[in-house]
């Protein structure tokens, strides 16, 4: 079917389909439903000229074949004819039979039994392909309302609600939305039942999240004023106590109003008293512990695909408090945000949401997200680098290729700002991020990824950034050295080192010179004047170990084998040392005046410790 695409576009004229192409469907349907609805009727809806209206078809000869097949017993039949109902109503077609067809599908719903909640979910899959539309919109919120008012299936709710949320946005906007609905939404929304009520609550925040401006009608006003107390209280609720809510699974309700403060007229209308003003709550608590949505003992907990995309919407709801939050704030987020797209637990679908999320906040807040992101990299490359390694899962990409996709979110193309955003490129903006990963960008830290390349394809030219910013990159370099170890050189530390030869390649005449000086300065002997070789030994050990042990006696005299005794007294010497080791080191009870000279030794060490490092 799918190689006829030009035939049908010549050929398929409606008389045709009607006559010749429905009557051999729907005996098809019938008689070898394994053939026909594994994926011919898709292929034939989507190469049908516009111009060939299947609705009349559909809604008097195939629409009762293809819902019977929901109830087969075959799984690929059920799934198969859900695809080509969909792939059918997906189309343009007349408004008169949608409506017939909606009608008759809401109609099956209502009087499916609590058995059929498959059949059940099948149709309202289908149903959410139908666009948005006055009369459409109007009887499929009506209709599905009530009877996801009264299901008990949590599955068969959850595609119900599913259903109805594209449609609920149209009507709220369109003035179609009534008390009624608003009664079902809000009753739902305070379900006793937890899991129901998490359906509920927020399939209701992704209906508000499609709407562009505050409805105009006094209905749905009231509406929205309603659902946004309800999360709320949901929210003061959870976030007092993440952890036992993340355990139970119940955490994602909570990330209902951080979300809605991506929208300002959404983030007006949050003005409970228990939240303090919700986006300075927010942004005062990003990068602590008590903030749930940085936490990394709440947003690991996240094990289904749906909750980690309303963290995600959560954390693009804060992103506009970045730019004023601590480097600890900062940090928190972009790890939050790293774990969508670099944990194996998350799918490839919410992978791929949070990168195009990711790529599109970052042109409206580039400062804040960017330097965020930065930041996220070097911790997690920090605890990468520390924690034990470990064999990859059958399905789980390597992390370097999940990175390089990362960087490629946060670093558009020069002609992309003016041309794909019309928007002007921050360029001091850009040129702090090129500063800040100018370690970071290379084969050591993120394989495939080269900082001089990054930043050519940006617009920021490497050779006068270094020029103007010689210093704040030779810190940058230096800041990834540990000052306090005597080992051999880390990959972070390597990774400086290429940064440095990078940076001497591409501005010679400005970088050399500080190069040349910083190496002299570490070299100096100055710096060991007034140094012993103790001094040394001191420095080179680990905080909190003595050196010199104060309570050791040195014995100076001169072993004397003429005196009394002498062999009695070795001997005893002798079966004391052999004791001594037999009971190995133990711990003396010191006293006082021991203990105060251990102490200033301490001191004493710490102090020459500090003054050679």
């Amino acid at each position: 079917v799918q190689g006829l695409d030009e035939f049908l576009a010549r050929f398929g004229t409606q008389e045709i389909v009607n006559k010749k192409v429905i009557p051999v469907i729907e005996k098809a349907i019938l008689r070898a439903p394994d053939n026909v609805l594994q994926g011919p009727i898709v292929a034939l809806a989507q190469a049908m000229p516009q111009s060939v209206d299947l609705g009349p078809a559909l809604s008097s000869k195939l629409l009762k074949p293809l819902t019977a097949a929901f109830s087969s017993t075959n799984v690929a039949n059920r799934e198969g004819a859900a695809r080509s109902l969909s792939a059918l109503l997906a189309r343009k077609q007349n408004q008169a039979e949608l409506e017939k067809t909606i009608k008759e599908l809401t109609a099956q719903v209502k009087a499916s039994k609590a058995a059929g909640f498959e059949a059940r979910g099948l149709i309202c899959d289908c149903i959410a392909t139908i666009q948005p539309s006055q009369t459409s919109s109007s009887t499929i919120v009506a209709q599905l309302l009530q009877v996801a008012s009264k299901e008990s299936n949590e599955s068969a709710l959850r595609r119900e609600l599913a259903a109805v949320t594209a449609h609920a946005s149209f009507a709220l906007d369109n003035g179609l939305w009534t008390k009624e609905h608003s009664d079902i939404v809000v009753k739902g929304c305070n379900e006793k039942r937890t899991p129901f009520k998490k359906v509920w609550l927020l399939y209701t925040a992704s209906a508000l999240l499609k709407l562009d401006a505050l409805p105009s009608s006094a209905v749905a006003k009231d509406f929205v004023g309603a659902a946004l107390a309800v999360m709320a209280d949901t929210y003061a609720e959870l976030s007092a106590s993440p952890l036992p809510a993340a355990q139970a699974g119940t955490i994602a309700m909570a990330y209902a109003i951080p979300a809605m403060l991506q929208h300002e007229f959404l983030a007006g209308m949050v003005t409970d008293t228990k939240l303090k003003s919700t986006s300075q709550f927010l942004s005062n608590k990003l990068g602590e512990s008590t903030s749930f949505l940085v936490n990394s003992k709440v947003y690991t907990k996240l094990s289904t695909a749906y909750d980690q995309q309303w963290a995600l919407r959560a954390l693009i709801g804060v992103d506009s408090s970045l730019q004023q939050a601590e480097d600890a704030g900062k940090t928190a987020w972009g790890r939050a945000l790293l774990h969508l797209l670099l944990a194996p637990e998350t799918d490839a679908e919410t992978r791929r949401i949070t990168g195009e999320e990711l790529a599109q906040r970052y042109v409206a807040e580039a400062s804040g997200v960017g330097s965020s992101v930065v930041l996220g990299i070097w911790d997690y490359l920090r605890d990468e680098s520390a924690a034990p390694p470990r064999k990859l899962k059958e399905d789980e990409v390597r992390q370097p290729i999940q990175l390089r996709r990362v960087v490629s979110a946060i670093s558009p193309g020069k002609a992309a700002w003016k041309q794909k955003f019309d928007l002007e490129r921050p360029q001091a903006v850009l040129e702090q991020q090129a500063i800040s990963t100018a370690v970071l960008y290379g084969p050591e830290l993120v394989p495939g990824v080269e900082w001089v390349e990054n930043l050519l394809d940006t617009g920021v030219d490497p050779g006068q950034l270094t020029t103007s910013y010689t210093n704040e990159l030779m810190q940058e370099i230096l800041r990834t050295f540990e000052a306090e170890k005597y080992t051999s050189l880390s990959i972070f530390e390597r990774a400086a080192c290429r940064a440095a030869a990078t940076l001497t390649f591409v501005a010679p005449d400005a970088f050399v010179p500080v190069l040349v000086k910083q190496i002299k300065d570490d070299l100096n002997p100055n710096q060991l004047e007034g140094l012993d070789a103790i001094d040394a030994t001191i420095a080179k050990a680990p905080e909190g170990v003595i050196v010199v042990d104060p309570l050791v006696k040195t014995d100076r005299t001169v072993e004397n084998k003429n005196v009394k005794d002498y062999d009695t007294l070795k001997w005893e010497a002798e079966l004391k040392a052999q004791l001594d080791k037999k009971k190995g080191p133990g711990q003396k009870k010191l006293t006082p005046d021991q203990q105060a000279k251990v102490d200033a030794q301490m001191k004493h060490e710490k102090d020459i410790r500090q003054r050679v490092k």
